[in-house]
């Protein structure tokens, strides 16, 4: 659509009413072509305002000023371990207003003591739960926030979360994405799958626009490692995942989190997701999938 046409039709529309309203005669002189307008005619009469509205407009039109386009991971993943109750995740590398940061946190505490979700002001949960049945002492427990980064993100250096009083042990990791939707940044979001098993798994979303992308985030007990991301997508079939970090700690409760995202260039069911774990043991985990 040419912004020609855009504002030749706004001004049409406003002709009209204007001409109903004023029974006055604005058009050319040939009556039965009236897209023949005369702007010396019509400027005079033209209310304040008019113009503006008609440059927002012809914007909505062209799709001038989306804020959604290509998702790209930003920058790299950041990571950090503590034993205190904060724990301080640098900013990632080259966060721009309006990307979308994702913080993936886990908790242990080997005193058989209860666990709560990090938080942080401005951050919002999307899911947070212990991942294991809690016997005999040990605890795990798992947390994933979002924010949209605004000009106070991108000039801070790091970002500070409060966690549980009783964790012994915090491990977290932040990416970030440009060209997502600021208004509403997922499409889907899975379930908080957590099960006992010698691989990660994580349950089926259905994403609704191409091209969109696929977040898996995992949480494990144990310091084990992650390899092998995919999504197994019906149809296509098996989607490989591009690793986006793997931190683990052997303080207190041994813990270990990962992640790893792709483009999908189709709509509709992800299928389950899943990672190998190093190791032929099982673990406590919990997984979810975001687009």
């Amino acid at each position: 659509m040419s912004i020609g046409f855009v504002f030749s039709f706004l001004i049409r529309l406003w002709i009209k009413k204007e001409s109903i309203f004023s029974g006055t005669q604005i058009f050319g002189k040939d009556p039965l072509n009236p897209f023949q307008v005369s702007l010396t005619s019509i400027l005079p009469s033209l209310k304040k305002g008019i113009v503006g509205f008609l440059v927002l407009a012809g914007m909505f039109f062209l799709g001038i000023g989306e804020v959604k386009g290509q998702i790209a991971q930003r920058g790299t993943a950041t990571t950090a371990t503590s034993t205190n109750n904060t724990l301080t995740i640098a900013r990632p590398t080259g966060l721009q207003v309006g990307d979308l940061m994702i913080a993936t946190i886990s908790q242990s505490n080997n005193e058989d003591d209860n666990l709560s979700n990090a938080s942080l002001t401005g951050w919002i949960l999307i899911n947070g739960q212990q991942i294991n049945p809690g016997t005999p002492d040990d605890r795990w427990w798992g947390t994933i926030l979002y924010k949209v980064a605004t000009a106070a993100d991108v000039a801070a250096a790091n970002f500070t979360f409060n966690v549980d009083g009783d964790s012994e042990s915090n491990i977290g990791a932040i990416i970030a994405f440009s060209g997502v939707d600021t208004i509403s940044p997922f499409e889907a979001i899975g379930t908080f799958t957590t099960g006992d098993d010698d691989d990660l798994t994580a349950n089926s979303i259905s994403n609704t626009s191409v091209n969109a992308g696929i977040v898996m985030l995992g949480i494990i007990e144990g310091n084990r490692t992650f390899s092998g991301w995919n999504v197994n997508t019906p149809g296509p079939g098996t989607l490989g995942l591009n690793e986006l970090f793997d931190l683990g700690s052997t303080t207190s409760a041994d813990i270990a989190i990962g992640g790893a995202w792709v483009i999908k260039n189709s709509t509709g069911n992800t299928g389950d997701g899943d990672s190998e774990l190093s190791g032929n043991s099982n673990s406590y985990f919990g997984s979810i999938l975001l687009a």
